[in-house]
């Protein structure tokens, strides 16, 4: 089913159809297992998310980890992190509604909502970047 969903968002972004984020930047209370995994293993969380956005959903990369970590120590570079992640998703996925300017400013300045909402969106479009802390639902269990 996750493949049909994929192949049916890349024929979408071939064609330029773009379509909304399937919940809003503060809905972290809709779905609290990768919530809780962002905020307590950003890092993770940032690599499984660049994994899920390379197609290997569920895993984690520990170069992608460490580099994540020492970024998210070096002040704002971590959150450049998030917010590069975030257009990256955008830019695959078709998503409408947010320039690259807007896509900079809540990467950067909302960082934890951002990297929240990525993580779900992710699922829902069965690219599941899985959990290190927490367990998230199954991908067909999001809405």
């Amino acid at each position: 089913m996750a493949m049909i969903a994929n192949g049916v968002n890349q024929v979408k972004t071939a064609l330029g159809l773009k379509r909304p984020w399937s919940s809003d930047l503060c809905a972290c209370c809709d779905e609290t297992q990768s919530c809780l995994d962002v905020f307590f293993c950003l890092p993770c969380q940032m690599s499984r998310q660049c994994s899920a956005l390379d197609d290997s959903p569920d895993t984690m990369d520990c170069c992608y980890c460490c580099c994540s970590l020492v970024a998210l120590y070096q002040g704002a570079t971590g959150t450049v992190v998030t917010a590069i992640i975030r257009y990256r998703l955008i830019e695959k996925y078709g998503i409408s509604g947010e320039g690259a300017i807007k896509t900079f400013f809540i990467g950067t300045f909302c960082f934890l909502c951002s990297m929240c909402q990525t993580s779900r969106e992710l699922t829902v479009l069965g690219a599941n970047p899985g959990g290190t802390c927490c367990i998230p639902p199954a991908p067909n269990a999001v809405q």
